[in-house]
């Protein structure tokens, strides 16, 4: 009985977590507030935002037994947002559907049939977007970087060239 609490406590505890970090990390970076403010005036992100909403709204609209089982029609706005805005995206959209799914619970009285497999979707939901949101991410890094490094590799090119025809 004890491992059985504690186990539920945890897997709760860890979507806090998993959903939460980034977003207060994210608060502590002056770029991601910066991009986070860009994300804020574009109106995909609010189409997005619109479309999760309507997404957590379709899902329980359900039967009571088939919320489960269209849990996975979220995975879709969360993987647009985190290709579309990196980390920023992933970890909006994800605080917006947790926050969407436990006001849905909140406010209907819904009570899982288990929550702790709605736990664990909740979980694989939020590192599928936050993985992603990372690959993205990095992805733009590299891709700044190699450009710089282009730049600078032509730069050092004229550079030589003129060297050379001095002499």
């Amino acid at each position: 009985r004890y491992f059985n609490g504690a186990r539920r406590f945890f897997i709760g505890y860890s979507v806090g977590m998993l959903v939460a970090a980034p977003l207060v990390l994210m608060l502590f970076s002056a770029k991601r507030r910066v991009r986070f403010a860009q994300m804020l005036h574009s109106r995909e992100a609010w189409l997005q935002a619109a479309v999760m909403l309507a997404c957590i709204g379709w899902v329980f609209l359900q039967d009571t037994q088939e919320h489960v089982r269209f849990f996975y029609v979220l995975f879709m706005p969360v993987i647009w947002s985190a290709a579309r805005f990196g980390m920023v995206g992933a970890s909006s959209a994800l605080a917006l559907i947790q926050s969407g799914v436990y006001g849905v619970m909140y406010f209907t009285g819904y009570q899982p049939q288990s929550v702790f497999e709605l736990q664990l979707l909740l979980i694989a939901l939020a590192i599928t977007g936050l993985l992603l949101g990372v690959t993205i991410d990095e992805q733009q890094r590299a891709a700044r970087s190699e450009e710089h490094t282009s730049e600078l590799q032509s730069r050092f090119g004229i550079v030589c060239r003129l060297l050379l025809e001095k002499k």
